[in-house]
């Protein structure tokens, strides 16, 4: 079984968010910058809640990732609407998703595996945060960001819905 059957719902609207992050950064595949910005625009999720208790807004992780990253101002958001609806447009998974986050979608799975339950968007925090993804990390770091807080209480929070069996 590939991890591909355990992903929840949620994972797999991050998943398609972060398809219209990549027309945003104007790359050709879903890294996992895309994917833990895709968490971000997540709303009523436990995992986005808590990021955000951290400081960490969409618009300003998007922006930081932006200027950081690349460089440049951030394009106009009536043109990258454009370039969204055509994406959606495409399908589903129209954009390919980059090796590390094939690699971040295992390791979610094997922790979810751990405590019975889908994999939730907690989960590919963690996987984010326990292989300390390069530009993820450094990402962080300009944001001021505890990754050592935010990691205890992303594995609080995991722990607690395996302890429920909470797969939402």
């Amino acid at each position: 079984m590939g991890y591909w059957d355990n992903i929840g719902d949620e994972v797999t609207e991050i998943i398609a968010l972060a398809q219209l992050e990549t027309q945003y950064f104007d790359v050709n595949e879903v890294n996992n910058i895309t994917l833990f910005i895709g968490i971000l625009r997540l709303s009523d999720c436990d995992a986005t809640l808590l990021l955000h208790s951290f400081g960490l807004t969409y618009t300003l992780t998007r922006e930081t990732a932006a200027h950081y990253f690349r460089g440049v101002d951030t394009p106009g958001i009536a043109d990258r609407l454009k370039k969204a609806v055509l994406t959606l447009a495409s399908g589903m998974f129209g954009v390919p998703l980059a090796k590390t986050v094939n690699r971040t979608l295992e390791i979610a799975n094997e922790q979810a595996q751990e405590g019975a339950v889908n994999v939730l968007p907690e989960h590919l925090v963690l996987s984010l945060l326990r292989q300390k993804e390069p530009e993820v990390m450094a990402l962080l770091s300009r944001l001021s960001v505890d990754t050592k807080k935010l990691h205890e209480q992303v594995l609080t929070l995991v722990e607690k819905k395996a302890e429920y069996g909470q797969n939402h």
